[in-house]
């Protein structure tokens, strides 16, 4: 082997590693800001009580039991184990039911802001608008208060986010290889 030829293929490893060291890098930036923006995208209520929600885009929702939260100046922290004993109800603005289906599995979150919730139910919607969900007491005795939060489509927009990093680590991977 000649001299030249060494210095090439040691360049052409040290520029596969950067690569890969920047691809590895962005996938974790891009995650990291898109999880860390996630908490905006949540829609959060005081329950029992009726609660007019503008809902943005069509598609799938989920409304979580959210058993650490913060509202004003207010600090809620409950069992999450423990759901609520409420009735629910989601209609449209002419007052139209939207159904409220059960959430399959266990999702859930946590963030360091100090917010934690569980699934509660799923619902889809047909087009943006005004939504109104009321919530109360099965047992008129009870008085506890509890917070909600609605977001879209949570699982598919993890698998979003971890479909794009597959993306920029394979092509970390091929231009480093």
């Amino acid at each position: 082997m000649t001299i030249g030829l060494i210095k090439s293929i040691k360049l052409n490893y040290v520029i596969s590693v950067v690569i890969y060291i920047a691809g590895t890098v962005i996938s974790c930036l891009f995650i990291l800001k898109n999880v860390q923006n996630d908490e905006d995208r949540f829609y959060r209520m005081i329950a029992p009580g009726e609660h007019k929600i503008y809902l943005r885009n069509p598609g799938n929702y989920t409304l979580f039991y959210e058993y650490k939260s913060i509202i004003g100046s207010r600090v809620f922290s409950s069992n999450p184990d423990i759901l609520p004993n409420l009735k629910f109800i989601l209609t449209d603005i002419s007052g139209k039911e939207i159904r409220l289906s059960p959430a399959v599995g266990n999702e859930s979150y946590s963030s360091s802001k100090g917010f934690s919730g569980v699934s509660l139910f799923k619902f889809k919607i047909i087009k943006d608008g005004e939504y109104i969900l009321k919530t109360n007491h099965e047992n008129s005795e009870e008085k506890n208060q509890i917070v909600l939060a609605i977001t879209e489509g949570f699982t598919r927009r993890f698998l979003y986010l971890f479909g794009i990093t597959g993306v920029i680590m394979l092509i970390t991977i091929t231009l480093s290889g």
